[in-house]
């Protein structure tokens, strides 16, 4: 497990030494830039024996794979041809809102004194679990593009961090162990978070504490959304030669347009194809429901189905632009510089991005605090040629490990999973990845079974 506290401010002691010693998170990845005594690097070095052991328990290895030496492509690797399928909120176990919507941003215009996200009783400490992670976002493309047949001509189905966190490691500037569970559907690789990640209660700085205090909904909203915990986009998008379908999480939405108009659910009449491909049949049955919401006559607010045993879909909210949504990111002001990630930025495709940095938990208005539009930096970003180098890199490797995946199946391997460990040396040698079997009860199918 990383180390509780989240940021290594310039607190130095008369010895030039970090203040917060083994506790130091940049010293965990191995980037602080201040001084630590021989019993720290020790005290971390257990830390990182500790989180690789939970990274690798219950799995079987099976195979290495030499990625990084893979050939870059010719064309660059950009995303292109970027469109929307679907939104969804999580709103308790087994429950989402579809289309959903993300609560609205209200930047700072007083200061704001916030305690640390792991000593801040009012931060959720468990989330909404699904029998099936990809579930969610299944149902939501059900709902909101009935016919839609997503495996036809999608090559990889992933979450946003899963991404970014192998753009990462493949760029190994700093110490990590990285898990990803795998499944096939058709031919289209499924690429999961570990369920498991002890990181995933993991809320370092005050970053969650801030937007629980700066983003929120009207009162006037469906109660449904009052209690959401969070807010999810589905997009599909080339990347490389691969086309993708890609889910991330939308912190809020943060613009003057008017979104008072409830979204209502209609089935869709055209018969012109989707830009996915023909989709002739879902893989999963279609909702064989009248949609109340079609009636003129209808009132309830919040039409709620069960598209299956495992997943109950209330049906309101409205649909954002892509162009509103904002990605809030705070810093500790006495920090080291930092990267604003435009990693999850890219992948994500946000547009607009909230920087906040704070002294001691004090967030203070001024000139600094604004939306900045991200569209310009990001296209720079993308055509960089060390971001070319590993953009191409990972789009290799999502090719070897879908079809590695694919002939594991064909001999009887049913659960896989992706090991990634980095050494923070920034070198090529620095990194292994490796497929591994999950053993009986370490994690189940990441999709319900075809009905």
């Amino acid at each position: 497990m990383a180390p509780k506290q989240g940021v290594c401010p310039l607190l130095l002691n008369d010895r030039g030494r970090c203040a917060f010693g083994a506790d130091c998170s940049y010293l965990f990845t191995g980037n602080c830039l201040w001084s630590h005594t021989a019993k720290d690097r020790a005290a971390v070095d257990r830390l990182r024996r500790r989180r690789t052991a939970k990274v690798s328990s219950g799995l079987v290895h099976l195979e290495s794979l030499a990625i990084l030496p893979i050939g870059i492509d010719a064309e660059p690797s950009r995303i292109t041809h970027v469109q929307e399928l679907a939104s969804f909120n999580k709103v308790a176990d087994g429950e989402i809102v579809v289309p959903g919507a993300p609560p609205r941003f209200t930047p700072l215009t007083q200061p704001l004194q916030m305690k640390a996200d792991s000593y801040n009783k009012t931060i959720p400490t468990r989330y909404p679990q699904y029998e099936y992670i990809f579930e969610p976002l299944l149902r939501s493309v059900e709902v909101m593009q009935p016919g839609l047949d997503i495996f036809s001509a999608t090559d990889v189905i992933s979450n946003v961090s899963n991404l970014r966190k192998l753009f990462d490691v493949i760029c190994n500037r700093s110490w990590g162990t990285e898990r990803c569970d795998l499944d096939i559907r058709e031919n289209t690789l499924l690429l999961s978070r570990w369920n498991r990640d002890p990181n995933l209660s993991l809320s370092l700085g005050c970053g969650s504490g801030f937007e629980k205090e700066t983003c929120r909904y009207p009162p006037e909203e469906d109660p449904v959304l009052q209690r959401s915990l969070s807010h999810h986009r589905v997009l599909s998008y080339r990347f490389a030669d691969l086309q993708l379908v890609v889910q991330g999480e939308v912190d809020a939405y943060h613009c003057a347009c008017d979104h008072t108009t409830p979204w209502r659910r209609h089935r869709r009449t055209s018969s012109k194809p989707s830009a996915l491909g023909p989709s002739p049949s879902l893989a999963f049955a279609a909702l064989a429901l009248d949609d109340p919401g079609d009636s003129p006559s209808f009132t309830p607010p919040c039409p709620v189905t069960h598209p299956s045993p495992t997943l109950r879909v209330h049906h309101t909210g409205r649909t954002i632009p892509a162009p509103c949504l904002v990605e809030i990111k705070t810093r500790n002001a006495r920090s080291p510089a930092l990267s604003t990630n435009e990693a999850q930025l890219y992948f994500s495709q946000r547009a607009k991005l909230y920087l906040a940095r704070h002294e001691q938990g004090l967030f203070t208005p001024g000139p600094e605090l604004s939306v900045r539009k991200m569209d310009g930096e990001l296209r720079e970003w993308e055509a960089e040629a060390q971001q070319q180098v590993t953009l191409g890199k990972l789009a290799g490797l999502l090719r070897v490990v879908r079809d590695r995946v694919r002939v594991l199946r064909g001999q009887g391997v049913e659960r896989v999973s992706l090991v990634c460990e980095c050494d923070g040396t920034g070198s090529e040698q620095g990194v292994s990845v490796r497929l591994c079997e999950r053993v009986e009860g370490e994690g189940g199918a990441l999709l319900p079974p075809v009905v």
